[in-house]
This record gives C-alpha cells, structure tokens and sequence, in this order.
C-alpha cells in the first residue's frame, strides 16, 4: 500500500489499482469478490430459482449501495458506466423474481418486463460506449496527463496514459 506510487510496482500491478481513487486501492478486489458472490449464489442455490434470484439481486443492490456511497472511481464517466451497469443487474435480478410470481403469470406480464431487461441492457452498452469514446476523445484532445514512466530494470522511456484528468 506504500508502494503503490513506486515505477516498478505501477508497471507491472497499475492495472488493479489506478483506475480508483488512491484511499480506495482496493475496489478491485471488491469487484472481484462481488463476482464471486454472486457466482456462488447461483451455485448454492441452483435448484430454488426464487431464492437464487432473491439472494443475487439483494447481493447486487448493497455492491450498488456502496459504489454510490463511495464513488471509486477517478474518472467520473466510469463511476456512470459502474452505475448503468449495477442498476442493469439489480433491475434483472429484481425483474427475474416478479416474474416467477404467479401474478406475473396471470398478467402475462414476463414479456413486457423481459423486454424491459433487453431494452435498459441496449441502453447500458451504448452508454458505455458513448462514455467510453468521450474518454478517448479527452485522451487525444489532451484533457488527461500523458506521463513518462522509465522502467527500472530495462532503463527504457515508457509512455504510459494516466488517466488523471486536468481540469
């Protein structure tokens, strides 16, 4: 946690930890164990649907709590994407179980929110895209620091894109 500014340790492990805030180093691994926890709840609870999809949209809801709450990211269009992405699953998992309900079935509603699901799904990738290229448009425009960075051991210039926007 230290040496986290340190050339050699940025080259070879920057990926896990600039993206984030420097206080939230960590939110990687967050992620991660998010992922796992909703991969085991699919596991675990594989032969009782309503309780996989209870459990999963619960799990997904406070990981959405907590981004929002913290706001990790150093470039805000990530923070948006994380958002759209979160409120996607908590929808689906949310969605998922109203139309396991037996009112869901006799309204005959499944289809409609199943194209709910598809519709705000479109819309989060294409706002991710559209974030996204926004970021590369900053990046070639010279909004974000482009750094030299000279690795240690091979003593060679480096250019590396630090995504510290110059506002």
């Amino acid at each position: 946690r230290r040496r986290l500014d340190n050339v050699e340790i940025k080259l070879t492990y920057g990926f896990l930890y600039t993206p984030y805030e420097r206080e939230y180093f960590w939110y990687e691994t967050f992620i991660i164990f998010r992922k796992t926890m909703l991969s085991g709840a699919m596991g675990i609870f594989n032969s009782v649907p309503d309780v996989q999809a209870a459990v999963a949209g619960i799990i997904c809801i406070v990981f959405h709590l907590v981004h929002s709450h913290l706001h990790p990211f150093r470039a805000v269009t990530a923070d948006y994407v994380e958002h759209f992405s979160l409120f996607t699953l908590d929808f689906t998992f949310i969605a998922i179980l109203f139309c396991g309900s037996a009112d869901a079935k006799a309204f005959k509603l499944s289809g409609s929110i199943g194209l709910c699901i598809i519709s705000l799904s479109i819309f989060t990738v294409f706002a991710s895209i559209i974030l996204t290229l926004q970021n590369v448009h900053r990046a070639f425009t010279g909004k974000v620091k482009v750094v030299g960075v000279q690795s240690g051991s091979r003593h060679r210039l480096t250019n590396k894109l630090v995504m510290d926007a110059v506002d």
